[in-house]
């Protein structure tokens, strides 16, 4: 992301310990987002991913009224591998809460920074600017 000087921001993330490893994380392509479902209903919340330290990467959403929490929709090992995948906001079947509260706190806190970005400006910012 860039800031309104010029500068490039790095983007959100943090560590946090999990069985004894130190595992670090950053939060990318954040954004909001509506799409048509089945049926005719509609998804719409934010979406970002998750990347760790450890090559993990995981997608999420957070549908209108689900906050505090995300759900995953998303994860691939190290190598792609996929252990998980759906759609975005996909909740029908098995909900998988995709985060543990310390990563769920940068979302968060991300999420009402974008969305400030958002309010403040004519056209809403890009996750990759």
């Amino acid at each position: 992301m860039t800031e309104s000087n010029g500068q490039q921001t790095p983007p959100p993330g943090g560590s946090v310990e999990i069985e004894g490893h130190t595992v670090t994380f950053v939060v990318r392509n954040l954004e909001y987002r509506e799409e048509a479902g089945l049926f005719g209903t509609r998804r719409q919340g934010y979406s970002a991913d998750v990347e760790t330290s450890s090559g993990h990467r995981i997608s999420v959403s957070q549908l209108e009224g689900e906050a505090p929490q995300w759900g995953m929709d998303v994860f691939l090992g190290p190598n792609s591998e996929p252990f998980w995948v759906h759609s975005f906001g996909e909740r029908e079947g098995l909900r998988v809460n995709a985060t543990i509260p310390e990563i769920e706190e940068v979302l968060n806190t991300a999420r009402d920074e974008y969305a400030a970005t958002c309010a403040d400006a004519e056209e809403p910012p890009t996750s990759d600017e």
